[in-house]
């Protein structure tokens, strides 16, 4: 069931649907949770921690707020790790070897200085946020049903005996996992391409909680009901004309338009006056005339 809400909740909006520095970042965050679990070979948890780190520093690559997710490593290693501090410093090197790869090149390549200024300077000057996301508000209404949802299912587990003393850390790690996703939405001022990816880790995970069997066995089995036809209404508001009901406008309103600065070269290749297999004409269509001089 976990999987299945993951996969309803990801196709909430269209949103997720684009490839994103954010998207793509946050893939190597869910590769690295698996790396940050404990284990019970000797002498293996400093090959995890490193690759952990390092996978976390291949995120923060792609989208440099992702960087924050080393808080939820620091609290794995106190929660998890024997050694806290030698952990943590395994955690942070190899979080930082991926930057030193990328600024060892671009060094030598003579590209330091834009490296530094279309990766570091965006967020340390506040300027994080991408143009061609979805806006604030829109984003705030999308996020009513994953928030419900969530704020439902941390709600049952304070409600459910979790036994294992595993499980009771595992909990507390989502929580900070969902703490660090808002900040990193925060950072981003919520506007970065994919944003809602950041709560789909902890929503899984506390969604369990609901799907788990009830006094009144039908009740999650309405529940489930009732969170596919609401994804199935906002996802396709646009085409069963329910805009004005819900209240979402459709995300094709918000999505990326060609710069206005490139206009003439889209017309001038309509302009081009040579014959149709002339591989020198851009032309992408051409208007079928009866004499067959060319486009109309």
């Amino acid at each position: 069931m976990g999987a299945l809400t993951y996969l309803l909740i990801g196709s909430l909006t269209t949103d997720l649907d684009t490839m994103s520095p954010l998207l793509l970042g946050h893939s190597f965050l869910i590769a690295a949770l698996s790396a940050l679990l404990p284990t019970s070979r000797e002498g293996y948890d400093n090959r995890r921690l490193f690759r952990a780190g390092f996978l976390v520093g291949v995120g923060a690559l792609c989208y440099l707020p992702l960087a924050l997710f080393l808080l939820v490593g620091l609290f794995a290693v106190i929660v998890f790790a024997a050694n806290s501090f030698r952990s943590f410093l395994l955690l942070v090197c190899g979080f930082l070897f991926p930057y030193a790869v990328a600024t060892t090149f671009f060094l030598y390549t003579e590209s330091l200085p834009d490296f530094a200024q279309f990766h570091l300077q965006p967020t340390l000057q506040g300027r994080v946020h991408e143009t061609d996301g979805l806006p604030l508000w829109v984003l705030l209404r999308l996020l009513v049903l994953p928030g419900l949802l969530v704020l439902l299912g941390i709600g049952r587990s304070f409600t459910t005996s979790l036994g294992l003393v595993f499980q009771v850390k595992f909990l507390q790690l989502m929580l900070v996992w969902l703490v660090v996703a808002v900040a990193i939405a925060a950072v981003g001022r919520g506007m970065a391409t994919g944003t809602l990816v950041l709560l789909l880790p902890p929503l899984t995970y506390f969604s369990l909680f609901l799907w788990q069997k009830a006094q009144r066995r039908w009740l999650p089995e309405l529940l489930l009901l009732l969170v596919i036809g609401a994804v199935v209404v906002v996802r396709y508001r646009a085409v069963l004309h329910l805009e004005q009901i819900v209240q979402i406008p459709a995300e094709s309103r918000y999505a990326v338009q060609p710069n206005p600065r490139y206009d003439f070269l889209r017309v001038s290749a309509c302009s081009c006056s040579a014959p149709t297999n002339d591989p020198t004409c851009t032309t992408a269509w051409r208007r079928p005339t009866s004499t067959g001089a060319g486009p109309g």
